[in-house]
């Protein structure tokens, strides 16, 4: 007699799927313990730790919500937003930094805000009309983006 799958073990196993890896090498990769994701994958676990429920999460590129809800702890998820989803990222000094750094703190802000369920479609229609304003001087930005960047900042307050 089979017995059901935990909706956990199932989740696991269509990510593993969806990302096309083995056990083994998910774990190679994320340093997530193998031991216990093969008893996640065989339904005999359906609790985690909040540190072991994160590594998986970012292991399956999924946001740590999903599982949290999945081993019946979403109060664990509003914990740590409550912890950490206030804490804000001290800007960089923009004169003569590097670009490519500017790029990679704009990708960790919207992962952050998406995370939080934040709304990106002002901040891509800002992105955009930086790409659409040619008119502008370099270094100096475009009025349309300013000000879209202004309402996004104000609403988000």
């Amino acid at each position: 007699m089979r017995e059901e799958q935990t909706p956990l073990a199932k989740f696991v196993k269509e990510k593993l799927t969806e990302l096309h890896i083995r056990q083994t090498e998910f774990c190679r990769l994320t340093g997530f313990d193998q031991g216990l994701l093969s008893k996640i994958q065989n339904s005999m676990v359906s609790t985690l730790s909040l540190e072991s429920a994160l590594k998986l999460a970012i292991g399956l590129r999924v946001q740590p919500r999903i599982l949290l809800e999945l081993i019946g702890r979403p109060d664990l998820n509003d914990l740590v937003l409550k912890a950490y989803g206030n804490i804000s990222i001290a800007p960089e000094d923009s004169g003569g930094s590097d670009p490519s750094n500017n790029v990679v703190e704009v990708r960790k802000l919207a992962e952050r805000a998406q995370s939080l369920g934040k709304d990106l479609a002002p901040i891509k229609k800002a992105l955009h009309s930086l790409l659409d304003d040619r008119s502008c001087s370099p270094g100096k930005e475009p009025a349309s983006s300013a000000s879209a960047i202004a309402d996004i900042a104000s609403s988000n307050m």
